[in-house]
């Protein structure tokens, strides 16, 4: 009686028999992990976290503008490792001089806080690297990009809006009341800033402060470059600040079904725990969940940003910077 492996006749068919011995070793391959190598369509998708609102406690302050949106596909081989990051939300300072909260991961520009006065600080960008590390995060390794938004700043004498600009797009949105405000990123330079710092390279600027006014501007959202922070001017009863801006997405030449859009600029006069709306694209988008990439209302923090990769293995979220392995 013939002996059959997996409906196939060895005897009889030989040929059979030797596919048989093929899948075998391609099985026994693939559990060993060493996997097919051809390269398949991966999408990317980034949301940037939003800017922090401005406080002051003698009544409203500036809205954190909310984070751009960036998205594009590209053949990745299976086992090809990226470095992911997850923009922070920006956060408003607890003491004078504490920059401590710009410290999330994406490059957000710290504010300061004097006396009854806070600026709020910028969002952070949210980013696909190829590499495996921190070490690898850098322009140009970047695959996908999406600007963080701008913080709003403390006060406006004259009452004009002082919030900060949106970030993403090709140019992230200028902060909120000219010439106050912070410029925002472009895909080839930071966003500028009158007294305060200057974009630079996936880093917004820190924002200015004013002992003298107890004035706090806003500082800059991250992003491919990073905007420009808010900056402070005239005297004592006379002094204007402005927002910062959002820093600038980005996506590589030569990715397909792509987007790069900037999120909402904030909005003065805004009550405490009040967000900014992202794009309206961007929130409709079926992997978004609702909860990423908003600005801060006043004295309110931004919404931290969001990733999500879409591989053999389906859908994959990332609410946290790390590195992963194409499937």
């Amino acid at each position: 009686m013939a002996r059959f492996i997996g409906n196939v006749d060895p005897t009889a068919s030989p040929v059979n028999y030797k596919s048989v011995f093929d899948l075998r070793a391609q099985y026994k391959e693939q559990a060993a992990g060493n996997w097919p190598t051809g390269a398949a369509d991966v999408e990317i998708k980034c949301w940037g976290a939003g800017g922090a609102g401005g406080y002051w406690n003698g009544g409203s302050a500036g809205s954190g503008g909310a984070g751009g949106w960036a998205k594009g596909t590209t053949p990745l081989a299976a086992g090809t490792t990226l470095y992911i990051v997850v923009g922070g939300a920006g956060g408003i300072p607890s003491s004078n001089n504490d920059g401590s909260v710009a410290a999330n991961a994406g490059g957000n520009g710290s504010a300061n806080k004097y006396g009854s006065h806070r600026g709020g600080i910028g969002g952070g960008y949210s980013g696909v690297f190829t590499g495996s590390s921190t070490s690898d995060v850098s322009q140009a390794n970047a695959l996908v990009i999406a600007g963080g938004g701008g913080g709003g700043s403390s006060y406006d004498r004259s009452g004009e809006d002082e919030s900060g600009g949106g970030g993403g797009g090709t140019t992230g949105g200028a902060g909120v009341n000219s010439p106050n405000g912070g410029g925002g990123g472009t895909q080839s330079a930071g966003g500028s800033s009158a007294d305060g710092d200057a974009g630079t390279a996936l880093k917004g600027g820190n924002a200015a402060s004013s002992e003298s006014t107890s004035m706090a501007a806003g500082g800059a959202g991250g992003g491919y470059f990073g905007g420009g922070a808010g900056s402070i001017t005239g005297g004592d009863g006379s002094e204007e600040a402005g927002g910062g801006g959002g820093g600038s997405g980005y996506v590589k030449s030569g990715l397909t079904n792509t987007a790069n859009l900037a999120g909402d600029n904030g909005a003065a006069g805004s009550t405490t725990g009040q967000i900014t709306a992202i794009h309206s694209t961007a929130s409709s988008d079926s992997n978004y969940t609702g909860t990423y990439g908003k600005g801060g209302g006043f004295n309110s923090a931004g919404s931290q940003g969001y990733v999500v990769i879409i591989d053999g293995a389906g859908a994959n979220t990332f609410t946290s910077s790390q590195s992963y392995t194409i499937r």
